[in-house]
């Protein structure tokens, strides 16, 4: 684990000396594959370190997690990563997004909000648009920590339309 961390944190230094300014974890940090003790034994001291490098040139550290995140997205908070990509809420993961907000802390950014559910059920520009009214509200006081996303994919079947309307209500709503 050690060689492997070391090897990740080389990358991380090479891609803050290329001049990247935000960047995202190569796993998927949910508790089906990295359970709260795994973690805590195994990879925090990455993600504690590869933030910690990032801040100190300036830049942000996500970790990709689209699953059941409940268990650990407190510990995810305290290493002092910026934010999780691709939050996945029922019945795809196991935390509705202002929970996740609740649990990453005061300072976690959470991004997330569109699941291949939504692509494959909404039909009409209304729906979309009342979904992302609903789920704004629903984060209102932090919605500044907040990206609307895909919580990890899109359905294939997905009309070019249908991300266009998500598109259009977050310009709305969301801004």
């Amino acid at each position: 684990m050690r060689a492997h961390e070391e090897a990740q944190l080389d990358l991380v230094r090479q891609m803050l000396a290329a001049g990247v300014r935000v960047m995202c974890s190569m796993d998927n940090l949910d508790s089906a594959f990295h359970p709260p003790s795994y973690l805590e034994r195994c990879s925090a001291s990455f993600y504690e370190k590869a933030a910690a490098l990032c801040h100190t040139s300036g830049a942000s550290f996500f970790i990709h997690a689209c699953g059941r995140q409940r268990a650990v997205l407190p510990l995810v908070a305290e290493l002092g990563v910026d934010g999780v990509e691709g939050v996945a809420f029922p019945p795809l993961g196991d935390v509705q997004l202002d929970e996740a907000m609740a649990l990453g802390g005061d300072r976690l950014i959470i991004s997330g909000g569109i699941s291949a559910i939504e692509t494959e059920t909404f039909k009409t520009r209304d729906e979309v648009r009342r979904y992302v009214a609903d789920l704004l509200g629903r984060l209102d006081a932090n919605r500044h920590r907040f990206i609307l996303s895909a919580s990890c994919n899109t359905a294939i079947r997905t009309p070019w339309r249908v991300i266009e309307w998500f598109r259009d209500a977050w310009k709305e709503l969301g801004c």
